[in-house]
Order: structure tokens, then C-alpha cells, then sequence
């Protein structure tokens, strides 16, 4: 009676002793299962933040190559705009240098037709004497 007694508790603390060991591998694969989940997870993490950096540089790039272009351009604009205020200022120094050309040629002119007038004047006198 004690012997199947003993029997029946040593089995009892077998069949518990293997619902424990199974009890615990289950734990241990789903802890295993959540590493490996865990593991994929900061994989994409680290994938998203590569992907991040990439991104960051590039914009910081094109916005530098933009700046740059701008300020090509700017530069470009500037040296245009001087250009132009150089030959507006040399077009209204030629322009004054014409008008005053032109003003003296006029006061010749004048000079030169009263010369011719009081020559023809004197011209007629000699005939009206002679």
C-alpha cells in the first residue's frame, strides 16, 4: 500500500516535475520569440534612422547647392546691374560730349553765316559805289 502510494507520489512529482520543465521551455521560446521579434524591430529601427540620416544629408546638400547657386546668381546679377550703370553713365558722358560738339558747331555756324552776311553786306556796297 505505502510502495503504490510512493509510486503514486513520485509519479505525481515526476508528471509535475515535466509540467514544470514544459512550463518553463514554453516561457523560454516565448521569450526567445519576443528577442527575435525584439531583434527585427530595432533592425527596422536602424534601417529608418540610416534611411533618416541619408535624407537629412541629401536635403543639406541640394539646400547648399541651392545657396550656392543663388548666390551665383546674385553675384551674376549684381556684376549685370554695374555693367549697365557703367554704360548708362558712359552713354549720358557721350550724349553731353555730342551736345557740346553739336553746340559748338552751331555757334560756328552762326559765327560763319554773320561773317557771310556782313561780307555780302560789304560785297553790295562795293557795287553800289562802284
Amino acid at each position: 500500500d505505502t510502495r503504490s502510494e510512493l509510486e503514486e507520489a513520485k509519479k505525481k512529482h515526476e508528471d509535475s516535475a515535466k509540467e514544470a520543465s514544459e512550463d518553463m521551455q514554453r516561457k523560454d521560446d516565448q521569450a526567445k520569440a519576443k528577442e527575435a521579434e525584439l531583434d527585427g524591430l530595432k533592425q527596422k529601427l536602424g534601417e529608418l534612422e540610416a534611411k533618416s540620416r541619408d535624407a537629412k544629408d541629401l536635403a543639406k546638400k541640394q539646400e547648399q547647392k541651392l545657396a550656392e547657386e543663388l548666390q551665383a546668381k546674385q553675384e551674376e546679377l549684381a556684376s549685370k546691374e554695374m555693367e549697365l550703370a557703367a554704360k548708362g553713365s558712359s552713354a549720358i558722358e557721350e550724349k553731353e560730349r555730342l551736345e557740346g560738339e553739336l553746340s559748338s558747331k552751331a555757334s560756328e555756324l552762326e559765327k560763319k553765316e554773320q561773317d557771310m552776311s556782313s561780307l555780302q553786306k560789304r560785297l553790295e556796297e562795293e557795287k553800289r559805289e562802284k
